[in-house]
């Protein structure tokens, strides 16, 4: 399947990289965490960070069954990772674009694409076996499946598209544009 990765997943792929993380087994969130530095806390509030110096930590929302811990979890690393600043003194669409961000962040670091390409994605318990495997609910499993195939099928898509359009008017190809790359198993 060839599949074209984003810059958000690139960014993940190195931060993994350089933890040493290389399967979805390895991927806990209280040993990045300790590895990073950052305190994880519970408390009964929705889960959110705090940053003040060098001192770092993730506050997240007792009770949470432990799927959705990790997704918060990844959200708020997303926060501290990429972000700086108070959102309490942020305009409203400069705190709107670091919620999409740690979303993001989030939907990439809690299954990462490069650890997913060793499953079978024909399987019918796939989403079971992705849910099982990286500790998400099954709907974000589901959901993450989607997309990796959707973002396939717009690859294989483009490729149909240059080649008609290159036979057509005999003009270079171009297949990869904006830093994009791609994997091919």
């Amino acid at each position: 399947m060839k599949y074209i990765h984003t810059h958000r997943e690139e960014y993940v792929m190195s931060f993994y990289k350089k933890l040493n993380i290389q399967q979805p087994r390895e991927i806990i969130p209280s040993d990045i965490a300790q590895a990073l530095h950052i305190y994880i806390k519970y408390h009964d509030k929705p889960s959110n960070f705090q940053c003040v110096g060098r001192y770092k930590a993730i506050m997240l929302q007792q009770g949470l069954p432990r799927e959705e811990e990790r997704l918060h979890f990844f959200h708020e690393l997303g926060h501290l990772l990429r972000h700086a600043g108070s959102q309490l003194f942020m305009p409203n669409e400069f705190t709107e674009l670091q919620e999409w961000d740690a979303n993001h962040f989030q939907f990439y670091a809690a299954m990462p694409w490069h650890m997913m390409r060793q499953f079978d994605f024909q399987s019918i318990t796939i989403v079971e076996e992705l849910s099982d495997s990286f500790q998400v609910p099954p709907s974000f499993a589901e959901r993450k499946l989607a997309f990796v195939l959707h973002k396939a099928q717009e690859y294989q898509a483009h490729l149909n598209d240059t080649y008609d359009y290159k036979n057509t008017h005999h003009l270079k190809e171009q297949f990869i544009t904006d830093k994009q790359a791609y994997y091919e198993d």
